[in-house]
């Protein structure tokens, strides 16, 4: 079961400005968590503002620390 303690948001590729709408699973919202998502291409489940989770990818191209890019995983 996912948890969000961390609080750790990301954005979605497009949103003007930047604005972080979804929390990530606490176990990739670490530094090296999100790095190990990238590296190997992990999906893993965000929640949503209004609660819904969404299966959901980092964007290693576009990625900050401060600013996490999700995308929609298949």
């Amino acid at each position: 079961m996912a948890t969000y303690s961390l609080a750790v948001t990301g954005a979605r590729p497009g949103s003007v400005p930047l604005a972080k709408v979804e929390t990530i699973d606490d176990t990739y919202a670490t530094l090296g968590g999100m790095q190990y998502a990238m590296r190997l291409g992990l999906a893993f489940v965000t929640q949503g503002q209004d609660g819904r989770l969404h299966n959901r990818k980092l964007d290693a191209e576009r990625w900050t620390q401060a600013t996490p890019i999700l995308k929609t995983s298949p």
